[in-house]
């Protein structure tokens, strides 16, 4: 996988199921994480995420009380515990 992340846009009234699964597709192919704002979530996945999982984790997130809004689903069978330790770096 590269550095870098890919900005995408999605059409106004677009389905968000639709957007993810493109996004899901775009990030496998491209091998880069993809990132789009969808309601007011930033949502970013990664290559052979699920979209399935990353619609379920930006439903969850779109009705959080949070004031920042953000996802990323990872790969399937990626372990997604990536909290992070008193110093600020994922464990």
């Amino acid at each position: 996988m590269t550095t870098l992340t890919i900005k995408v846009e999605a059409m106004a009234g677009s389905h968000v199921g639709e957007i993810i699964n493109d996004m899901c597709s775009l990030a496998t192919r491209l091998g880069s994480i993809v990132r789009c704002d969808l309601n007011g979530v930033t949502t970013m996945v990664k290559p052979n995420a699920d979209p399935r999982d990353a619609y379920a984790l930006w439903s969850a997130e779109l009705e959080s009380s949070r004031p920042y809004k953000i996802i990323c689903a990872h790969p399937v069978g990626a372990p997604t515990d990536y909290t992070a330790n008193p110093e600020g770096q994922a464990k």
